[in-house]
């Protein structure tokens, strides 16, 4: 049986409403697996945000941001 995915990534930039469906970054089975997803140059290029939902929490989990000194932070 495949295992059932868990987890989306979503990436955006926070001046526009983030969360829909072209602001999918990827969809992954673990936290893991959507953690290394998050911090990848790929899912941060051209972003502000990247937020990790959960589908059976169904609620945001993780978010991380970039600051104005363009360093990113972690927001639980």
């Amino acid at each position: 049986m495949a295992d059932l995915k868990r987890f989306i990534v979503f990436a955006y930039d926070d001046y526009e409403r983030g969360g829909g469906c072209n602001d999918i970054h990827c969809v992954t089975t673990t936290f893991e697996e959507a953690e290394q997803a998050a911090y990848s140059d790929e899912a941060r290029n051209n972003n502000d945000t990247v937020d990790i939902y959960d589908i059976q929490k169904e609620k945001a989990v993780c978010s991380f941001y970039r600051t104005v000194q363009g360093e990113w932070v972690r927001d639980e």
